[in-house]
């Protein structure tokens, strides 16, 4: 069985047994519905059902992403919707009963991750420059969202393995918090903006995948600095890569440098408190950038 149906299954038992016995059906009449060809699944598929497809009139790359989950749906639908391609790939049409985007196909589609370790730097900067353009807009429609306050609040309540990162995360938390408009600001988040999710495109450099999350900008700065994090966890010179990114981002940005330090140390810590619920291995690796990122 590969990771994708694993995965799934896991995450959503019978219901996801259900709905992966239903894909060729739903493939086939999105296919049809959009009038598309050539239908090809990404090889690394993760969560969510993704194909490589032509439309037939034309011959239009696209980009065919099925949903497992309604929530997951709905925030990425609605999170699209409102960036319009300014700095995101393009929403085309959607399908609610089905959860299933028809989205723009970046070309070349290269990861910002192909860039690491050689040219950290150049990627911090583009990542920079995509949150200066992503995190401006108010969510329209709060209910579809996670929020940062959300996560917090997971954080305090539920124990880690880890205790004592955890202790630390909420004593920053008290000592950092969001103190004046350019961190309290409510803006509609990507949530997810790491390497993998920033990708080339004859627009330049785009985001995909949003997770739609409320919070501050300071949070978005978060899954960036913690990845590529499986290569990243084995660079000599690890704590270097962490401060020269936190330097850019803090010039980038005008954000406080040990105010960026103390979240994007809070934001690895929920990262691996998340993953080590799922009996990830990613939890480790996430606490040992968390260690790094402490003042």
């Amino acid at each position: 069985m590969n990771s994708f149906k694993k995965n799934i299954l896991k995450a959503y038992g019978r219901s996801g047994s259900e709905w992966l016995a239903k894909l060729p059906i739903m493939c086939q009449q999105l296919t049809e519905k959009w009038k598309l060809q050539h239908l090809e699944a990404f090889q690394d598929l993760s969560w969510n059902f993704v194909a490589h497809a032509q439309t037939i009139e034309d011959g239009m790359p696209v980009v065919l992403k099925i949903i497992a989950h309604h929530d997951d749906f709905q925030a990425e639908k609605k999170a699209l919707e409102q960036y319009a391609g300014a700095g995101a790939v393009m929403l085309y049409d959607a399908d609610y009963h089905e959860r299933a985007l028809l989205l723009e196909c970046a070309v070349p589609g290269k990861s910002l991750a192909d860039l690491f370790p050689a040219r950290d730097d150049e990627a911090t900067r583009i990542a920079a420059g995509l949150i200066k353009q992503l995190c401006v807009h108010s969510p329209r429609d709060t209910a579809v969202f996670d929020s940062v306050e959300t996560y917090l609040a997971h954080l305090a309540a539920v124990t880690m393995r880890n205790q004592e990162l955890q202790k630390r995360a909420l004593e920053y938390i008290a000592r950092y918090p969001f103190s004046d408009l350019a961190y309290t600001q409510q803006l509609l988040l990507h949530g997810d903006l790491h390497h993998h999710n920033i990708i080339s495109s004859e627009r330049g450099w785009i985001a995909i995948d949003p997770k739609g999350v409320i919070g501050p900008r300071v949070w978005e700065v978060g899954a960036f600095m913690r990845n590529p994090v499986e290569r990243l966890v084995q660079q000599p010179d690890l704590k270097k890569i962490l401060s020269n990114r936190l330097d850019l981002f803090a010039d980038l940005l005008a954000i406080e440098r040990n105010y960026l330090q103390a979240w994007s140390f809070i934001t690895a810590v929920v990262a691996a408190q998340w993953a080590a619920q799922d009996a990830d291995p990613m939890a480790e690796k996430f606490e040992i950038i968390a260690l790094e990122l402490l003042l």
